[in-house]
């Protein structure tokens, strides 16, 4: 009985094995068609027509593909496909279709056979990728002119537009630079172009903030006497500035905060309105009482106001508050 139930387990494994063995696999299959990525779920083995066909991928004639289509992909292999691209090459002014397998536009000037001048370029990068449609110019290089960083510099270059152009030029931007003509203009002969480094920070500086002067009338002195009763003093603020920069040159000044450490205390300087009388002959005239002195007694508190003494022609006084 024991020799018996060991056959039969025997047997149960090798029939689970080869109903395993025909059902296949289930496996995600990524095909990479001429860049673009698709998945697609199969039981592997199975062949690279199948797959295809399941996923509804056609190929071309000249279409590459790899594996090969007759080939049994297995768990965890990829499918990759080289198209075959029809694109329009122009040279001289003459413009034809050209087919090309995969490759890049210097793989297709290889392929026709051109070399390019050292005055020459493409208006498309030698290292960029073909694709259906793409249209590709043997174009002659333009002169230009750079204005950077204090600099000028002249190259000739194959690029299309003022962007390219400072590529060549081996130029990077800011994200606040100005660059004139704009960058998607095209580019021409002789043209001209002026990069402008902006920069923009944020600084926060004290400040002094200047007093007011009060003025005050008093007829405690003569017309024309200015007497500083107080001082002014300065506050202080602290301000934080937006300041931006162009080629290190400041362009503008923007306030971003601002607060008052310390108010200012305002200064107080009194006027003298008092205005002498005329007489006509006050030494030998005492008909009239007219004032012989005036002595000042000011506040001590330094508030501006106080008090002087009259001393009249008759010999009397009188006490004047202000």
């Amino acid at each position: 009985m024991r020799r018996i139930k060991v056959v039969l387990v025997g047997a149960l494994l090798v029939m689970i094995f080869m109903l395993s063995a025909c059902g296949g696999t289930d496996s995600v299959v990524k095909i990479n068609d001429d860049g673009v990525e698709t998945e697609i779920q199969v039981k592997l083995p199975r062949t690279v027509k199948k797959i295809l066909a399941d996923a509804e991928i056609q190929l071309g004639e000249n279409d590459i593909v790899e594996p090969a289509e007759g080939s049994k992909l297995q768990v965890g292999e990829t499918i990759s496909i080289t198209r075959e691209h029809r694109v329009k090459l122009t040279v001289a002014g003459e413009t034809k279709e050209v087919k090309i397998v995969g490759g890049t536009v210097e793989d297709l000037l290889k392929q026709e056979g051109i070399s390019l001048g050292e005055d020459q370029t493409t208006s498309k990068p030698a290292d960029e990728v073909l694709t259906e449609g793409m249209e590709i110019e043997v174009v002659n290089k333009l002169q230009i002119s750079l204005n950077v960083d204090g600099k000028t510099e002249k190259k000739s270059v194959g690029a299309t537009t003022v962007e390219g152009a400072l590529k060549e030029f081996g130029i990077t931007l800011g994200e606040e630079d100005r660059v004139e003509p704009e960058k998607t203009k095209a580019v021409s002969d002789g043209m001209e172009i002026t990069v402008k480094r902006v920069k923009t920070e944020e600084v926060t500086v004290t400040e002094p903030i200047e007093y007011e002067t009060s003025y005050e009338y008093s007829d405690a002195y003569l017309v024309g006497v200015e007497v500083v009763s107080r001082e002014g003093t300065p506050g202080e603020r602290e301000v934080t500035y937006k300041i931006t920069t162009v080629d290190g040159e400041e362009e503008s000044r923007e306030v971003l905060k601002e607060t008052i450490i310390t108010e200012p205390i305002f200064a107080i300087v009194i006027l003298g309105s008092y205005e002498e009388p005329e007489y006509e002959d006050p030494g030998t005239s005492y008909d009239e009482v007219y004032e012989v002195s005036r002595e000042d007694f000011p506040n001590c508190s330094g508030d501006g106001h106080g008090y002087y003494v009259v001393v009249y022609s008759d010999g009397t006084e009188e006490v004047v508050e202000y």
